[in-house]
């Protein structure tokens, strides 16, 4: 009878002779480089579809954020990126402040009239394309600029956007002064989305640069949009912005060619001069709605001026709605100038006519 065959180890077969195309013997160091080097190509292919089909961390919600000042505590569950102020003011350093469509930042604070203050140092814009809130109001300082995409939502108690920074100390004793211009002089403040302020507060944009093509929302509060580089907030008052600007600016434009509502409020674009060779436009062909509220007349003040030869001008081609609109062009040289070609209304709160007033070397 013939023996059954048993299964021994693989060891005990020979090897098989693996060849190279011109039918040299390959030795196991060879096969093994090239497994290695199979492997290092299918972690880099891996690393391809990994960067194509992940979103990107640019657009994350803020990154490597700090508290310097006051107190509060900052957590993260997946999309949601939620800060709990317990002080009446905060300071914030962050790396970066971005937040993508699906993501969301808030600010939890103890009332409406708390303030948080996040200074951004990154080389680039902050990136606002989801949603960003707060109890109280907010403040972002970033000397690049921020952009509001087409489908950010900020729903705060106040909000001021700037390229301008404030000293730590200041701002906790209460004193806004933003007296440190930021190192970009075309930095740009510019919104696509859509703002509310709640509470008659402010919404603000100052920066050499500033343009709204979305809609912002302020009854009964204050819209300022500024091209400066300096200023001066009385946050305890009035919400008055106060600014100045340096002679290292480029180009100075105030854009609105998208919606701004303030019932019972105030609206204002405004651009200061800052050097002989500087034009200071301010651009509106879009609609500013400053309406009566109740027993509250709103106003509208378009206002571009300076010591400079260059073309102080101001160009409504939009909507100016309110019980008191004045435009107002002063330059140094009798070169201001205003283009009207668009429509302005004017009725106070008791129903008959307000005010209207232009005023320019050229109109």
């Amino acid at each position: 009878m013939a023996k059954k065959s048993e299964l021994k180890d693989s060891n005990q077969f020979p090897e098989p002779e693996l060849v190279s195309a011109d039918n040299s013997k390959l030795s196991k160091r060879h096969i093994s480089n090239m497994g290695a080097t199979r492997n290092l190509l299918a972690s880099s292919c891996l690393l391809s579809l990994l960067a194509i089909f992940l979103p990107d961390n640019a657009a994350a919600n803020p990154q490597g954020m700090t508290v310097s000042a006051g107190s509060a505590t900052i957590s993260v569950n997946g999309n949601n990126f939620d800060v709990n102020q317990t002080s009446s003011k905060a300071i914030y350093d962050s790396s970066s402040f971005n937040i993508n469509t699906d993501e969301s930042t808030y600010f939890h604070t103890p009332s409406s009239s708390s303030i948080s203050l996040t200074r951004i140092h990154d080389t680039n814009p902050s990136q606002i394309l989801g949603q960003l809130g707060s109890d109280g109001k907010l403040i972002l300082i970033n000397p690049n600029g921020v952009f509001f995409g087409p489908n950010s939502k900020v729903d705060v108690a106040g909000l001021l956007a700037t390229t301008a920074d404030i000293k730590n100390r200041d701002f906790m004793k209460g004193k806004m002064n933003f007296t440190t211009p930021g190192n970009n002089p075309s930095a740009k403040i510019e919104n696509q989305g859509t703002i509310t302020a709640r509470d008659a507060g402010l919404v603000g944009f100052v920066a050499p640069q500033v343009e709204n093509s979305g809609t912002i929302n302020a009854k009964l509060g204050k819209v300022t949009l500024a091209s400066g580089d300096r200023f001066t907030l009385d946050m305890a008052g009035d919400n008055m912005i106060k600014v100045a600007a340096s002679k290292n600016l480029k180009d100075q434009i105030v854009s609105n060619t998208g919606t701004i509502n303030a019932e019972g409020g105030t609206v204002t674009l405004t651009a200061e001069a800052a050097g002989s060779v500087v034009d200071s436009v301010v651009n509106n062909s879009g609609i500013i709605n400053a309406t009566s509220f109740e027993q509250h007349d709103g106003k509208i003040v378009l206002l571009a001026e300076g010591a400079t030869p260059n073309a102080v001008q101001i160009d409504n081609s939009g909507t100016l709605n309110a019980a008191t609109v004045s435009v107002q062009a002063s330059g140094g040289n009798n070169n201001g100038l205003i283009n009207q070609t668009g429509n302005i209304t004017s009725r106070s709160s008791s129903g008959v006519g307000g005010q209207i007033t232009l005023n320019a070397d050229t109109v």
